[in-house]
């Protein structure tokens, strides 16, 4: 990605209208955060490179898209989620989003 891109936000929010014109009535964004330079490729001699490319992309995606790991141990393999302000309303808290918020 070329740095002006990546300043100020702006693929972040490009991103989010992407998603929120064309995915308009979605109730739920699942992603998982995966290098491919990686993809069938993850080795004894490059895991240790792998997990720390994939841990930030984590963070780049929480960040950019405002995503969180759908639960903590798959904080540790990359699946991330978001349910958008429209839909999130009718949500109950789950027990780990209260246990997050404490």
């Amino acid at each position: 990605m070329a740095p002006a891109f990546s300043r100020d936000g702006i693929l972040g929010r490009a991103t989010r209208a992407l998603l929120d014109k064309e995915f308009r009535g979605r109730s739920l964004s699942i992603l998982k955060a995966f290098p491919l330079e990686y993809e069938d490729e993850v080795t004894d001699a490059n895991a240790a490179m792998f997990e720390l490319r994939r841990r930030a992309m984590n963070r780049h995606y929480a960040k950019m898209l405002g995503v969180k790991p759908l639960t903590k141990s798959d904080d540790q393999i990359g699946w991330m989620y978001e349910i958008p302000a429209h839909f999130s309303a009718h949500i109950e808290p789950s027990s780990v989003d209260e246990a997050d918020a404490g």
